[in-house]
């Protein structure tokens, strides 16, 4: 009965073939509008490492203190370090500052505004057929708010194909691998902050509008 589906993601389109004639469906990416995440770029970062999470408790399970898309050398490296945290606190986690989730409408200001007292955003995920059917938006909502995104790789992680190599944590990396490659992207933050932001312009919503037109006639 279906005559067209649209999809944000290629893995969630091989899911949906299997109901669906893969002709009648059409993937279109989840993007960002310039109207709400265009921001100046800050010409100062924080000195002080500070990590901020922004996350539903989808990323890990309070009541049965499972860690989730947070491994195990994550939560040890966090372990001793300065944590913000927006949304749902997880329970490994003692952050020096917390701030409540909000709707839609305000996500990106507050994003913004929680984003620039810290000096890296963590993006944790674990590797598993979900997570390979999401999109890279953390990593493109740190560009828009110039902080570098540290981002899980692993093979089909949607922000490998985007993220700069020097942003990349594979997915069981130990306390002291993590612990090298923050030092590393330190080194490189303004690089790194320069390709995410190349990446950004790609999928400015804005700039792919006639493709949902072409999509919706």
């Amino acid at each position: 009965v279906i005559d067209k589906a649209s999809v944000t993601t290629e893995p969630l389109k091989d899911a949906l073939s299997q109901f669906i004639d893969p002709r009648k469906i059409t993937v279109l990416p989840n993007r960002l509008s310039i109207k709400e995440w265009l921001f100046d770029h800050p010409t100062t970062i924080p000195e002080e490492d500070i990590f901020f999470f922004a996350g539903s408790n989808t990323h890990y399970d309070n009541a049965n203190k499972k860690p989730g898309d947070f491994s195990s050398g994550l939560i040890k490296y966090l372990n001793n370090k300065k944590i913000i945290t927006m949304g749902v606190v997880p329970y490994f986690m003692k952050p020096v500052a917390h701030f409540q989730g909000c709707g839609l409408n305000t996500y990106a200001q507050n994003f913004h505004n929680i984003a620039r007292k810290a000096k890296f955003v963590i993006a944790p995920l674990a590797d598993n057929f979900f997570n390979k059917c999401k999109s890279p938006l953390k990593l493109l909502e740190c560009a828009a708010v110039g902080r570098v995104c540290l981002c899980t790789d692993f093979e089909g992680s949607p922000y490998s194909p985007l993220a700069h190599e020097y942003q990349k944590v594979p997915v069981n990396a130990t306390a002291q691998t993590i612990e090298y490659i923050v030092e590393r992207a330190k080194k490189h933050y303004g690089e790194i902050l320069q390709h995410q932001y190349n990446m950004l312009q790609i999928y400015w919503l804005d700039n792919h509008l006639q493709e949902y037109i072409d999509f919706l006639k």
